[in-house]
């Protein structure tokens, strides 16, 4: 097993945080500038995980899956968002149904947003063009529908029956952030924008312009365009650090113009998981969402990360039918190089890494799963 520095941060990382400190006095900066050039270490997953397997999802006429938008682990099932489906299989990839349906009757969806929510025995999936969301138990029962009072572009539970809604200020006149409501649909609390822009003669749009996670009861808040990582509270969204990445910053301006990006090509970094150890972020100036930078809150430092699987693990993967992904973002076949692991999502009790491998010759296939049990 490999023994180095970077190996043993992961272990001290796999430890979660009940709860978070909030800071005092002048906001923590996180500096992660000097992992964008760095050489990207490579980190064999059996070095950080107790056991790694690959689910094949079963195909059928029943269920065809041609594009993945978004893949859940939550308790024993897998929960894969695709195509405006919600479908179920157990961890054997076997197929066990849908969760509601697309269309416009009751309990029906006409699109799903990227990333489902579970409450207890619940899922609830949000409707972006309905402006709904809709309550299920998890074996797909329908159960109501909340009518919600804004168009999200990122929503999630925060607690008891509480849930919070991110308000996109895509045309920069938004005066609503950060929604409160129960479900209910009765509105609690609105958060306003920090700032609007004033005569914008362009936008771009981004779907995820806003991310949110958790970090023990916390749920933490993270803007495309902006370097502070905040903790939604009731009645605030308080600064808990900045991100500082140096000459790839992305102002939130270049939203509205079309001017040159900075070298990096990209908005400010994305950070989808955080412990009391170290944070995990990609995104921006990366090449790829294959790379990870993995920032260590007691050390202070960061590196720049890739995932592969081993040699006999990957021999799973037929090299005649299965796109292998390299460094750099391409998607090729094996023989075309070592396979890299892509950290696509992280099952909901924070200890598991979610990836998956798509058909490359025979689409009919359905794709792989493949799940990281950490350390």
């Amino acid at each position: 097993m490999k023994q180095n520095y970077f190996i043993i941060s992961l272990f001290i990382w796999l430890a979660f945080a009940c709860s978070s400190e909030k800071p005092t006095g002048e906001i923590p900066v996180f500096d992660i500038a000097a992992a964008y050039g760095q050489s990207e270490k490579i980190v064999v997953l059996d070095d950080v995980a107790t056991d790694i397997k690959a689910v094949f999802l079963e195909t059928s006429d029943d269920i065809l899956i041609n594009g993945i938008t978004y893949a859940s682990l939550y308790r024993d099932k897998l929960y894969i968002v695709h195509k405006s489906n919600c479908s179920v299989f157990d961890l054997s990839g076997k197929y066990l149904g849908n969760i509601g349906s697309k269309g416009n009757g009751p309990g029906e969806y006409t699109s799903i947003s990227e990333k489902p929510i579970f409450v207890d025995n619940y899922i609830l999936i949000y409707d972006v063009f309905t402006k709904k969301i809709h309550k299920y138990y998890l074996d797909g029962e329908f159960i109501s529908t909340l009518e919600t009072p804004y168009r999200f572009s990122y929503f999630a539970h925060w607690k008891d029956d509480v849930i919070v809604g991110y308000v996109p200020n895509v045309m920069g006149d938004e005066r609503n952030r950060v929604v409160f409501f129960n479900t209910d649909g009765e509105v609690l609390s609105v958060l306003p924008h920090y700032k609007y822009i004033e005569g914008v003669t362009m936008c771009s749009l981004y779907s995820d312009e806003c991310s949110m996670f958790r970090l023990g009861d916390d749920l933490r808040m993270k803007e495309g365009f902006n370097d502070t990582v905040f903790t939604v509270t009731a009645n605030d969204i308080i600064p808990e650090y900045v991100m500082h990445v140096g000459d790839n910053v992305f102002t939130e301006e270049m939203r509205w113009q079309q001017v040159e990006a900075p070298k990096g090509g990209g908005r400010m970094p994305v950070v989808f998981y955080e412990d009391q150890h170290v944070v995990f972020v990609r995104g921006m100036g990366l090449k790829s969402y294959r790379v990870t930078i993995v920032y260590n809150k007691h050390t202070k430092t960061s590196e720049k990360v890739v995932f592969y699987y081993n040699e006999e693990f990957a021999k799973q993967f037929n090299k005649e039918e299965y796109y292998i992904s390299l460094p750099g973002g391409q998607s090729v076949t094996q023989e075309d190089g070592t396979p890299t692991f892509q950290i696509r999502n992280i099952s909901e009790d924070g200890k598991t890494l979610i990836g998956y491998e798509t058909p490359a010759k025979n689409e009919d296939d359905n794709p792989v799963i493949v799940l990281v049990r950490l350390n």
